[in-house]
Formats: C-alpha cells, structure tokens, sequence
C-alpha cells in the first residue's frame, strides 16, 4: 500500500507521524553534533509526546451507533444487537435491566477495535419496556455512562412485509449502517469507511414460514476495504451467532444466503458453524461478475421439504440474480441441505448481508410462499 494511501486512512495517521519522529531521531543521533543533537532530540521527544496526548484525548471513549427503540421477535441464536465504537484503550461493560454487570470484548472480524457489539440473547429480553445501561472506562479520562431504553416485541412477524427504508428503524447485527436517499430513492448501505467482515442487517425479526425475499441492490466497490475477497446479497434465513454461553463476541452461524461471493460468482448456500467447530455449507454457484455501479435484481425462496414420508425435514432454497433492467431468467438456481437437517428447524429472520465492500440495497419485500410450493415433498 502507498504512503499516500496510508496517510489518508485516520487510523494509520498517527502511526505514520511517530515513523517519522523515530526516523528523525535516529538521524540526529548519527549525524548531527551531540548539543544540535540532544536539542533536536529533545524537540522530537516533546513533539511526538503531543501527537500522542492530542490522539488519546481526541479518541471518543463511548458511542452508541446502533440502538433501536424497537427490537423485534428473536429466537434461538438470534439476539438483540446494540452496535458502537469506544475508545481503542476502554473498558467496555453493561447492564440489561436488573442483570448483573458483563464485560463486552471486542475481536478483530466481527467487533474490530473501535467496534463493539453487544449480544443480548432472547431468554435476556422482557417482553416490553427493557433498559440497558453501558459504561466506557479509559485510564485518565471520565468515565461514560449512556442508557438506552427499547420495546420488545416477540409477537409473531406478519406477512407480506415492505421494508422502504423511509422510516425504518435499522437492526443491526453488526457493523454501522445508514439511510440515505439516492437518485433512485431511499437505499441502506453500511457505513462508508467501516466496510467490515459480514457487515448484517436485519430486515425482519424470526419467524418459521417459508418465505420469498426480492430486492435490488447497487455494488459501489470495495469502499475502504483491502480484503482480497468481498461479496453481497441477502440472508433468506438468518440464526444468528451460535456458540458456547459466555463467549463474547459469539464465532459461529446459521444461514441461508442468496449472494455473489468473488470466489465463486452468484451463489446459494447453507452454512452452519457452531463456535468453534469446523463449518459446514452446502452451495450451488454460477459463475459471474459485478461491476462498480451495477445494480442488480434478487429474488430468493426458501422453505422445507422432506422425505415421501413426510419426515427428515430440511431446509431447501432457489434464487434468481439478474442486471436491472434486463428480462427475468427462466432458470433458478437451487440449493438444498442434502440428505439430513444441519440447520435446526425453527425461526430465523431475513437479513441484508455486505462483506468487505460497499453496497446499496432497495426495498426488500418479504412474503408467504404459495402452499403448493412451501409444502413440497420434492427430493433434494
């Protein structure tokens, strides 16, 4: 990477500058009389002291990014996600209503420092009125303290479901993401700068239904992203971060994903991962490319199937990838579990998913499958 590219990126900044004051130093002590030297050193010294008194100060020591006053239905491994950022040196820490404190660390792909998220599973939420409490402490700084209060709404999601961002109330699992208004209308993207590792948000709350998911989207490029690999698209079924009880930030998933990933092109898939266990998926990839600026049309089904004797179910989905304005494909692309359920029956939510780039999405409409279609007994 050039220094240019470096220099222009906020984090690398201050590293760049004491590089500099090490490299100026170094050159004083070799080259220049002892008295020129020492005064030299000296100003360095104190010049590089500043830098670094201006960075720690300058540091945010607690933001609330994500907070929503409306958390909908979770299930299972789905929880209430409260995303921010804090100071690189904090000490992170929250209460849920009347629980006890918890520590809140943070991981360099999903919670990279300044990131953090907090995980509240759903046996944690009170139906209604639920107040979190989180506290910032940084050596030599105040401590902050911001409360946060939402509803908790665990009634069942109701079919259809537009979601047109206008007034939407955003539910992130991770990363930061915003509304804006574009030439086509209202779109969400993740935040530009912070174009992370799985980067989701959710569109609805869990539910069991099958389901049929369409939406646009516009691929921006790689934002701030270096990262070789990158993709987008939406999670037809969403499960959240399984793992062990106390692991914070939780390693695992459970998905359905209708997406293009640069390794393989457009791509259905069925992944599963519990903490630290070996992952498990099930894909079917066509070969493909997107283009900055492109935007692109999705639709996806999913729903559950099972042997002619109506056991063993288990998850099955098709899909459809198409460029805006050109006719509808005839063909789907279909991806099935196989033999045996790896992922649990249940509810999952439907999400919208940017890895390493940037992206916009549209309206996302979210409706009931027709029954002679969602109560298939077809093979995989």
């Amino acid at each position: 990477m050039r220094w240019s590219a470096l220099w222009k990126r906020r984090k690398y900044r201050y590293g760049l500058l004491g590089l500099t004051g090490m490299a100026l130093l170094a050159f004083a002590v070799v080259s220049l009389p002892t008295a020129v030297a020492s005064a030299l050193m000296a100003a360095i010294v104190l010049i590089c002291g500043l830098i670094s008194v201006t960075w720690y100060v300058r540091q945010p020591v607690l933001e609330l990014v994500h907070a929503p006053s409306l958390v909908t239905r979770r299930h299972g491994a789905l929880s209430a996600n409260i995303c921010g950022v804090a100071h690189y040196l904090a000490r992170i820490c929250y209460r849920l209503n009347d629980g006890p404190e918890l520590p809140v660390p943070q991981a360099p792909e999903r919670s990279p420092k300044p990131c953090f998220t907090i995980e509240l599973e759903p046996g944690t939420l009170r139906a209604g009125r639920n107040t979190l409490v989180v506290e910032s402490w940084v050596p030599a700084r105040r401590t902050i303290r911001k409360t946060t209060t939402f509803q908790y709404d665990p009634a069942p999601i109701q079919l259809p479901l537009m979601q047109d961002w206008s007034n939407a109330i955003l539910e992130s699992q991770d990363g930061c993401w915003e509304v804006v208004q574009t030439p086509i209308g209202g779109r969400v993207r993740p935040c530009p700068g912070k174009e992370n590792y799985d980067r989701i948000l959710l569109v609805t709350g869990a539910f069991s239904v099958p389901r049929r998911v369409e939406t646009d989207m516009v691929y921006q490029g790689r934002g701030a992203s270096r990262h070789s690999q990158f993709g987008f698209g939406v999670l037809s079924l969403w499960g959240g971060h399984p793992d062990e009880p106390q692991y914070r930030p939780r390693r695992g998933w459970r998905y359905g994903a209708a997406w293009f990933f640069s390794s393989y092109g457009v791509n259905a898939e069925f992944s599963i991962k519990e903490g630290a266990e070996r992952r498990w998926d099930a894909t079917m990839s066509v070969n493909s490319r997107v283009e900055p600026g492109g935007r692109y049309r999705l639709v996806v089904e999913c729903w559950t199937v099972s042997d002619p004797q109506g056991k063993h179910p288990r998850h099955r989905q098709r899909m459809k990838w198409w460029i805006w304005g050109q006719n509808e494909p005839d063909e789907w692309i279909e991806c099935s579990e196989g033999g045996r359920a790896r992922l649990p029956q249940g509810d999952y939510a439907v999400a919208l998913l940017a890895h390493q780039c940037q992206v916009d999405f549209g309206p996302v409409h979210v409706s009931l499958l027709p029954a002679r279609e969602a109560l298939s007994n077809d093979n995989p």
